[in-house]
């Protein structure tokens, strides 16, 4: 099913802010370290923006991360991900792990109280 949509994690090369050597604790503190962390955010969103040229549609992007991880979360069609694996700056992308909860039946004892 290449049409399908599907959640994933795409990581970049550049280091996040920790992978950098800056010290989250007081990263509010530190104008090095929110430089950085804003070079990171810009370089996602030129990354994010090519994946929509190429792919003709605008990336479905759910989260961003920059601090322990330098990573995109988004819906992608299953289709695009060898394109995106391609892309230069993209060091992986992996699908993730989706659970549903499934409603309580009726006369069947639920597992929690």
């Amino acid at each position: 099913m290449r049409n399908q949509t599907v959640r994933v994690t795409i990581r970049l090369t550049a280091p996040s802010v920790a992978g950098a050597g800056y010290k989250l604790r007081h990263i509010t503190e530190d104008p090095a370290a929110l430089a950085y962390q804003e070079s990171l955010r810009q370089e996602q969103q030129m990354l994010i923006d090519r994946i929509g040229e190429l792919t003709g549609a605008p990336l479905d992007v759910k989260r961003r991360f920059t601090r322990t991880t330098n990573a995109i979360s988004a819906n992608v069609r299953r289709q695009d991900l060898e394109l995106i694996r391609g892309l230069e700056g993209v060091a992986g992308v992996a699908e993730e792990m989706r659970y549903r909860v499934e409603p309580p039946v009726a006369g069947k004892p639920s597992a929690t109280k």
